[in-house]
């Protein structure tokens, strides 16, 4: 969740978030950890959480829609294992973090979630070009 809340808080100041191929992260893992009930639950509060945090409150519904997508895709997956556990985990989840909470404005989050779904290609050039 830190990457995207980040972004996000970002991108609602008016910075720039720039996704390039050239800045990757290598996880030196199989990743079968994924499959992992504690995982899959922390999946599931974490997706709930950044909607308390960042989202104005007339559009946590929007939240919640986005939790119960990422429970379907770990129920597709054969990820069912900690589903249960991380929807009962949500509500001491965000108790534990309320004092975080710092919603984001409204065109914000439209507009970030437009460009994550629709990138922008930008073009650099040498200032000496």
């Amino acid at each position: 969740m830190e990457e995207v809340d980040l972004s996000l808080r970002l991108f609602d100041m008016q910075w720039k978030v720039l996704e390039s191929t050239w800045l990757r992260v290598f996880h030196d893992t199989e990743l079968a950890h994924h499959n992992a009930p504690h995982i899959t639950a922390a999946s599931i509060s974490n997706q709930a959480l950044l909607a308390y945090l960042r989202y104005p409150f007339l559009l946590w519904w929007l939240g919640i829609g986005q939790c119960l997508s990422r429970v379907m895709w770990l129920a597709r997956h054969q990820r069912t294992s900690g589903i249960f556990t991380g929807l009962l985990m949500i509500p001491q989840t965000i108790l534990q973090n309320k004092e975080h909470r710092q919603a984001v404005r409204s065109q914000s989050l439209f507009s970030y979630l437009r460009l994550r779904r629709d990138t922008v290609s930008a073009s650099f050039k040498h200032p000496s070009l």
